[in-house]
């Protein structure tokens, strides 16, 4: 488990939902600055993810997205999360 994951896990049950949600929106729409981001955003699979995975949406909230827009390695660390957590949506029954 990376960072991020632990963050995410921690952050959700100390952060109230509506701020997380509101967090979690202003993020998104910064990283669709992005090129790598809005493909996967824009994604079948990934748009799934973004919308109803609670623990992606309290990493986006917890995550500084200047930082990953800015440092090339958090960016990538990122993208491997969101690979990690398709993979994981995909071999969770439902």
């Amino acid at each position: 488990m990376n960072l991020l994951e632990l963050l995410g896990f921690s952050a959700a049950n100390a952060m109230p939902i509506n701020f997380s949600e509101k967090k979690a929106k202003q993020n998104t729409e910064k990283l669709l600055a992005l090129d790598w981001f809005r493909m996967l955003y824009e994604n079948e699979e990934y748009k799934e993810l973004f919308n109803h995975s609670e623990v992606i949406m309290v990493i986006l909230a917890s995550v500084d997205a200047t930082e990953i827009i800015n440092n090339k390695e958090t960016g990538e660390g990122f993208r491997r999360l969101l690979g990690n957590k398709l993979k994981e949506q995909k071999n969770t029954p439902v």
